[in-house]
């Protein structure tokens, strides 16, 4: 540090250079620390910018250090993070493979099952045809027998029973006949055009005779006129069935309604009982082969559980429908839709 009252003097003698320090009179102006640093610059050989530049040189070496420093932290950071992501990977793709196995395991499960359904299937089928082909000729037997009477003279009330007769044989044997020649797929019609009355009344004639045995009415309205174009057995079959269902499943004593009516898109008959109904559990099967929703009926009435199924692809070949309305221990109204005759 320069002392306040020294001024700092170069002379030469000799061909020498001196720096000594000389006292400063107090009107003279100090010199610059520019003039000064050259000056010991020139009094000992060392110049000023090679301190700079090696200040600058140490102060980039720091930098670069720091540079480093983060760099490898962030190096240290990119690897922690891989390496955790790696272990996510693997613990899901460990865990897909597991869920793949369990998935595969119910598969087979659900492919043996249903393989063992499949095999129940045919046997069911196998049976039916079986009994079909034994019923044939008996039921045969009663139609022959039925059309012999018919052709004699007899009283007009047993005159329409013993038709009753010859008509409920031969769609028994229509039945018999699809059944040996069928595995329940999809039905086959030969349509004609006729006036549903044709079909509808004769079968519920009929039912009434069934219904007396538990005490039940079959309450029959139609007042229009209406043209169908059917297959005229296998209609017959789903009417049958159906009303067949709701004495079935209808208490003794009780009435089952059977009425027709116009909608937008065909002829509906409609048959409403007041019976035990459909549980919940068991609405959307009820249509299915061999479905588990059969139950025995009110006077312990057996099913097969194919009736409703066999409705279903009936109607479906005649590009019209069924379905139901149910309320357990309230009764049931199903419908049938044939497509409006064009």
């Amino acid at each position: 540090m320069v002392p306040d009252n020294k001024i700092a003097l170069l002379c030469e003698k000799e061909g020498k250079r001196t720096f000594h320090w000389a006292k400063s009179p107090p009107d003279i102006q100090r010199p610059k620390f520019y003039d000064v640093q050259h000056l010991i610059a020139n009094a000992t050989g060392i110049d000023s910018p090679e301190y700079a530049r090696r200040g600058q040189l140490l102060k980039s070496t720091e930098q670069w250090s720091k540079y480093k420093f983060k760099w490898l932290v962030f190096k240290m950071g990119g690897c922690g993070l891989t390496m955790l992501i790696i272990g996510a990977v693997w613990f899901y793709l460990r865990k897909i493979k597991n869920n793949t196995k369990s998935l595969r395991l119910q598969f087979e499960k659900t492919e043996a099952t249903a393989n063992a359904l499949d095999a129940a299937n045919k046997e069911y089928v196998r049976l039916m045809k079986l009994v079909a082909h034994d019923l044939r000729n008996p039921i045969g037997a009663v139609s022959a027998i039925a059309s012999i009477i018919i052709g004699k003279e007899q009283p007009e009330d047993l005159h329409e029973l013993v038709l009753l007769i010859e008509t409920a044989s031969k769609s028994s044997l229509g039945l018999i006949n699809e059944l040996l020649k069928t595995d329940f797929g999809q039905q086959e019609v030969v349509k004609e055009e006729i006036f549903l009355e044709e079909i509808l009344r004769p079968c519920v004639e009929l039912l009434k005779f069934k219904a007396d045995d538990k005490g039940q009415r079959l309450i029959y309205h139609n007042e229009q006129q209406l043209k169908v174009e059917v297959d005229k057995e296998k209609m017959w079959r789903v009417i049958n069935n159906i009303i067949g269902n709701a004495m079935k499943f209808s208490p003794e004593g009780s009435d089952i309604f059977i009425d027709t009516f116009r909608a937008e898109k065909g002829i509906v008959i409609k048959v409403k009982d007041k019976g035990i109904g459909i549980p919940l559990a068991l609405q959307n099967k009820i249509f299915d082969a061999f479905s588990p929703a059969k139950r025995n009926g009110t006077e312990g009435e057996q099913p097969f559980g194919l009736g409703l199924y066999i409705c279903k692809q009936v109607m479906e070949a005649h590009d019209g429908k069924i379905w139901f309305k149910s309320e357990p221990e309230s009764g049931t109204e199903f419908f049938i839709e044939i497509p409006l005759y064009q």
